[in-house]
């Protein structure tokens, strides 16, 4: 009876062994997903600030930076124009009537 009852113990060891490996190997690569997009969305972002200042870089000098240490030292130094786009579509105060107009309504 001691014997049987040692083994049905050993036996429960195993099953919950043999749950945990399949619950790991089913949820390894769906964490390995979401660590892999999560560092693809900060690499891209890296990349688009790249290219955004490759761009500055070209329209103050003319020319792309060759290596990436003159780009960071034209970010840090350089003087570039910043362009600010505005919505068309402000108020205007009309003094004669008191009453506040939008040029998007008048269209």
């Amino acid at each position: 009876m001691n014997k049987k009852r040692g083994l049905e113990f050993f036996l429960w060891l195993l099953s919950i062994f043999f749950a945990t490996q399949i619950y790991s190997s089913i949820n390894g690569p769906i964490k390995f997903n979401q660590v892999k997009n999560e560092r693809y969305t900060q690499v891209i972002d890296r990349l688009k600030d790249i290219r955004n200042a490759q761009i500055a870089h070209k329209d103050v000098k003319g020319f792309y930076a060759n290596n990436f240490d003159s780009l960071v030292s034209f970010i840090d130094t350089g003087i570039f124009t910043l362009i600010e786009k505005r919505d068309s579509s402000y108020l205007e105060y009309d003094r004669t009537c008191l009453l506040y107009t939008s040029d998007a309504a008048d269209e």
